[in-house]
């Protein structure tokens, strides 16, 4: 009984032990900001996601769809794949872009669309199809611009274009090319508000107003 009694005191003592250095080494991690920090984990996700913006009169401006959203917390990020964005402003032609990955900032006014990324704006009447394809695109929904400092390669009617930088601004109907311009067939380009025939196979930066 005796070897019983001490055998429990024992297992009492080295439980009490235990508890009171979890409880030091659990007050002192509570205590570091850094340690509070919650890791890079998922929050929530959704399959085949959806998201419409309108305006005040129900009119659909841009939506983004994905087959999955995934959500962090400790950013407030969001990971899209196979994300699709559709431009669908009433005044303003109707662009379709996609890629196999994407970003959403914390504040959902930048989406970064990541690996064979492709634009392809309707025709209309006056206009044929614009159709783009690059690696990285950075998408401005508010705005209905999209932006890229890697190539693209941009194809509108008889135009046939290779840009080391873009800004696609669907307001305006422009093209900014930077750097880096290769273009064969007819292209129509805006330089210092002045237009000129690019036939040529190389040119400097501009303009072009598709």
């Amino acid at each position: 009984m005796r070897d019983r009694g001490t055998l429990v005191g024992s297992l009492v003592l080295l439980s009490a032990l235990a508890a009171g250095s979890y409880w030091l080494a659990e007050k002192a991690r509570l205590s570091d900001p850094v340690a509070r920090r919650p890791g890079h984990q998922i929050d929530y996700f959704a399959e085949h996601f959806n998201l419409t913006r309108m305006d005040d009169k129900g009119n659909a401006l841009y939506s983004v769809s994905s087959a999955r959203m995934t959500h962090f917390a400790d950013d407030d990020s969001t990971l899209l794949t196979e994300p699709e964005i559709t431009s669908a402003r009433p005044d303003n032609p109707t662009v379709h872009m996609r890629a196999d990955s994407g970003h959403v900032t914390s504040d959902a006014e930048q989406v970064t669309l990541l690996g064979n990324v492709q634009i392809t704006r309707a025709p209309s009447a006056d206009n044929p199809e614009l159709r783009a394809k690059g690696t990285k695109l950075l998408v401005f929904p508010e705005e209905d611009i999209a932006k890229s400092d890697e190539p693209f390669e941009i194809q509108h009617g008889g135009s046939h274009i290779w840009s080391q930088t873009m800004i696609f601004d669907n307001t305006n109907r422009t093209i900014k090319m930077n750097e880096g311009i290769q273009a064969r067939g007819e292209a129509i380009f805006e330089v210092q508000h002045k237009k000129s025939a690019a036939n040529a196979t190389s040119g400097s930066a501009g303009t072009a107003k598709p």
